[in-house]
């Protein structure tokens, strides 16, 4: 039974990112977004928002805010979202005005961070399940317009690549020292975590690029 609802939650997720035509401005909106449909659904007892645990409620991490949790017969399904984007002009409607080739989507580049974050939240919601019996599976969603993120990245970011086919475990770190190691420290997973693959999606007419890895 586990398994099935492992399989609609990843189902409902994919569902969401292929069939969305919606720009998001950014991560939050995003999220909304993500939860608002998943709530539609009426498959789930409950959709949660930023979900918090106290202070050291795992040895790893001080203070974890999940981005959405799903509940389903007492079972959980934590889901962490990241949102990169690179700089798109464009027109935006506001107020029934059209305002003319402003920036839609802004370029944030810092892509070594943006893969580390990403393998942190996984890392994060490893130890989150180990604390917690009643997680069943957890999913981090990575989502871009950065088509430099499909590649394997060259220098010190390079362990925290995130091109297709890329399985990490045990101790993950900078390849060579970095003046940011002491802000993005070692990552160390307990278990193998892969990036399968990654899908193409076209929002309003902009090429989009999503991976998901389980947790």
């Amino acid at each position: 039974m586990q398994n099935n609802f492992k399989q609609e939650v990843r189902k409902h997720i994919d569902d969401f990112l292929r069939t969305n035509t919606k720009l998001f401005y950014n991560e939050r909106d995003f999220q909304v977004n993500l939860a608002f449909f998943l709530r539609t659904l009426a498959y789930y007892d409950n959709v949660f928002l930023e979900y918090s645990l106290p202070a050291n409620t795992t040895s790893k991490f001080n203070d974890i805010r999940i981005d959405i949790v799903l509940l389903k017969e007492n079972l959980y399904f934590p889901i962490e979202l990241k949102y990169k984007t690179k700089k798109i002009l464009g027109n935006l409607n506001r107020f029934e005005e059209i305002l003319n080739n402003v920036e839609i989507l802004k370029n944030q580049a810092a892509q070594n961070i943006g893969r580390y974050s990403f393998w942190k939240d996984v890392e994060r919601l490893e130890a989150v399940k180990k604390r917690f019996i009643n997680i069943d599976t957890g999913f981090c969603i990575f989502l871009t317009n950065d088509a430099y993120y499909k590649k394997s990245p060259q220098g010190a970011s390079g362990a925290f690549t995130m091109k297709a086919g890329t399985e990490l475990t045990g101790n993950v770190n900078w390849k060579t020292p970095v003046t940011i190691a002491d802000y993005y420290p070692e990552i160390v997973f307990e278990g193998k975590y892969k990036i399968e693959k990654w899908d193409d999606v076209k929002n309003e007419g902009i090429d989009f690029y999503y991976t998901i890895v389980e947790v």
